[in-house]
């Protein structure tokens, strides 16, 4: 298994775009992009858009979300990519966090792994307990709806969160 920061620093080169974030982020008054990569939504905002991820230069903060300091609430936040590692513990102070950044009529857009090989067939120290049911747990402890739930690309799991 190989280190998460030394993975996302030096190997991961993903550049997604997902077309169901671009309509989002084009309709949005503000978003957070928690995890962002290479920034690839903010070209899609004509918002306000911020972009943080602790290992890469093309963020417009390098900085982990735990750390981040927010100024005001977001209409969306993107969580691609971001909450599916290590333990339940750490995803619960994860989702906490997450939607304590989000606006009273905001949406967040997941997306996990549910333990599944990266591109290379490397692992990483995976959180692999996500399911339809844990996805509906955090709405009800939130006070969240589920909207668009589906299976992406390599069996990565994708939905929204709604207040």
């Amino acid at each position: 298994m190989k280190p998460i920061d030394k993975y996302f620093a030096n190997e991961w080169q993903a550049t997604e775009a997902d077309p169901h974030v671009v309509e989002l982020v084009k309709k949005a008054n503000s978003v957070l992009d928690i995890g962002c990569g290479h920034n690839q939504y903010k070209q899609y905002c004509e918002g306000y858009f911020w972009g943080i991820d602790p290992y890469n230069k093309k963020a417009d903060e390098q900085v982990c979300l735990f750390d981040f300091t927010a100024h005001h609430n977001y209409d969306l936040i993107i969580c691609y990519g971001v909450l599916h590692f290590y333990d339940i513990k750490w995803v619960d102070t994860g989702m906490k966090r997450v939607v304590n950044l989000l606006s009273s009529s905001g949406r967040i857009a997941m997306k996990v792994n549910p333990g599944l090989p990266n591109y290379d067939g490397s692992m990483l120290n995976w959180f692999d307990k996500w399911t339809i049911h844990l996805v509906n747990h955090y709405a009800e402890i939130y006070n969240l709806s589920v909207e668009n739930y589906r299976v992406g690309e390599r069996g990565r799991i994708k939905w929204d969160y709604v207040k």
